[in-house]
Parts: C-alpha cells; sequence; structure tokens
C-alpha cells in the first residue's frame, strides 16, 4: 500500500533508500563512539592510570580528577570550570600525571644574583627563605645549583619540593618563594626568579 502511494505521488524508492544509508552510516559513527569510550572507560577502571584527585595534564589543560565515569572523566580545572573528556581521549593521547604513585613535585626557580655576596651568605640566606615557607617541603631537602660563576653575577636554580596532592600547591609554592626571595635579596637581585 505505502509502494502504490509513493509510485501514484512520483516519489522516487532511490531517495529513501540515499536517506535510509546516510541515516544508518551517521548511526553506525555515533555508536561507534560510544562504543569506543565505554570500552575506554572500563579500561580506565581496570588499569587505573588515572585515579580520583589526581591532578592531570592533556591538551595543554590541567585540572584534578573528580570523576571517572563509562562514557568520559570529570576534570576540574584551577578556574573552577569543569571539562568533560571522552575516555577514548584520555587512552589516545599523551597524558601527564602530576600526582600518580607520588604526591611530591619538584620546582626549579632560577634567579641571577649580584655577586657581592659570598657563595656561603648567599646560600644562608634563600635557605632561610625557604625554611619560613609552608609548602615546602623539608624532604627531599632543597638544593642551591650554581649554573655559573661569574664576575658579575650568579646563576642559579633554586631546586625544591612540594606536596602536589593540593590543588595547583605548585604555583603557590612559586609564588611565595619568589616573594620571600625578593624580600631577602633585593638588594642583590640581576634578573627576577623565573620557574622552570
Amino acid at each position: 500500500m505505502v509502494l502504490f502511494i509513493l509510485n501514484f505521488s512520483d516519489i522516487p524508492l532511490t531517495t529513501f533508500a540515499i536517506i535510509g544509508t546516510t541515516l544508518a552510516v551517521g548511526i553506525g559513527f555515533g555508536t561507534q563512539n560510544i562504543i569506543q569510550n565505554f570500552a575506554s572507560g572500563l579500561i580506565l577502571l581496570i588499569e587505573r592510570p588515572i585515579q580520583l584527585e589526581d591532578i592531570i595534564e592533556i591538551n595543554n589543560l590541567k585540572g584534578k580528577v573528580i570523576k571517572i565515569g563509562t562514557r568520559c572523566t570529570h576534570v576540574l580545572t584551577e578556574e573552577n570550570m569543569l571539562i568533560l573528556i571522552p575516555n577514548g581521549e584520555l587512552l589516545q593521547k599523551i597524558i601527564i600525571n602530576h600526582t600518580h604513585d607520588n604526591n611530591i613535585a619538584k620546582a626549579i626557580l632560577n634567579i641571577k644574583i649580584s655577586n657581592t655576596l659570598t657563595i656561603e651568605e648567599l646560600d644562608n640566606k634563600i635557605l632561610e627563605s625557604i625554611k619560613k615557607q609552608k609548602n615546602i617541603l623539608r624532604n627531599p631537602s632543597p638544593q642551591i645549583l650554581y649554573k655559573n660563576i661569574n664576575k658579575l653575577y650568579y646563576d642559579i636554580n633554586v631546586v625544591f619540593y612540594f606536596s602536589s596532592n593540593q590543588f595547583y600547591r605548585n604555583e603557590n609554592a612559586i609564588n611565595d618563594l619568589n616573594r620571600a626571595l625578593k624580600n631577602a635579596l633585593e638588594d642583590y637581585y640581576i634578573a627576577y626568579a623565573t620557574p622552570f
């Protein structure tokens, strides 16, 4: 009956064949993505390359994992924005996990200080500033590495460690130490501290 009406109305059956094929292909691709993300979610839950509360970085986006679902993973950024990352992306892209299996992170500040101070005096002033910082760990102990010593200044890397299981401690630790060093060494600074 339907074929008779379509034939009588001069509507070609090939139109429905093309529409049906296009619809089937679209549904197929959509289903393939859903199945891929679901399978990836199971792999993430079994292998656990990322876990809840981990700080991860993917495609220059950094945030804390707050939920690992079967289809996507929820990541909360420092700006309090929620990002939904399809699980397939997490298995196909390079991910930096800042906290997995280890809650100690390392930071390096580079400073250039006038050589009017002796190395011992400078070491003491830097270590004194570090001791006052609540975000910096005592163990592993901080290090002061002299990259270059010349007639005008010392080029120094200040290496320190902080607990990375607290969201965005890195920025806080670097900021606090930068301020403390600026106050302690203001008369000797040639270039301000910059993080690596």
